[in-house]
């Protein structure tokens, strides 16, 4: 029986547009080299961003530190106005249904709360990339969010975009459901093995 869903935040609540529309923002702003979309989908997205940034642009510390703080200065500013279709109101009706909603992201724990917070999104749990040793595709974020919540992995469903959301729910023992709205295809969540596919988050309605 399913007592959770676990939500990743860019691609699955957020577009993806503001995430690359905020990173190439600031490699404007700092004179360096503009990522094109699709090196931020391969080589950035799914990861932290002082990690994925130094993937593709070498930076020292300092650096990233200043890129970091540009981006969630930029993104802050618009992310409310790219929250993808239906997304307020299926983890409404999840609350309504008594489900527990997690929130599982390699945000940092201050850019989370704030994103969540400025959607006015329903919660009861966020895990962060501040709040774990290992991020995702690694299992310790759902399954520190499933004990939070206090529930068996079996018993929640995570749902992200990205091919690492479904690795990390596979890992933990969550039902893994991919989702087509952000840098994923259905193809790779299905090669991934997600237990299901869909193209709108509210299709997780069906599931509880």
């Amino acid at each position: 029986m399913i007592k959770a869903v676990l939500f990743d935040v860019d691609g699955t609540l957020i577009s993806l547009d503001i995430v690359v529309e905020a990173i190439q923002h600031v490699c404007k702003k700092r004179s360096l080299r503009v990522l094109t979309r699709d090196e931020i989908y391969a080589k950035i997205i799914g990861y932290p961003l002082s990690v994925g940034i130094r993937r593709v642009l070498p930076m020292s510390d300092g650096e990233v530190e200043a890129f970091d703080k540009d981006y969630i200065e930029h993104y802050a500013k618009y992310h409310v106005s790219h929250m993808l279709p239906h997304v307020r109101e299926t983890i409404q009706t999840l609350k309504d249904r008594k489900i527990k909603i997690g929130i599982v992201t390699t945000k940092g724990r201050e850019t989370a709360a704030k994103t969540i917070k400025d959607l006015k999104i329903s919660h009861d749990v966020i895990i962060t990339a501040d709040d774990v040793k290992h991020v995702k595709p690694d299992a310790e974020p759902a399954l520190k969010a499933c004990k939070t919540l206090g529930v068996k992995p079996e018993d929640a469903v995570m749902v992200g975009d990205h091919v690492f959301d479904v690795r990390c729910a596979r890992n933990a023992g969550c039902i893994a459901v991919g989702v087509t709205t952000g840098v994923s295809s259905r193809e790779q969540l299905i090669n991934e093995r997600a237990d299901y596919v869909f193209d709108d988050i509210k299709s997780v309605l069906e599931l509880v």
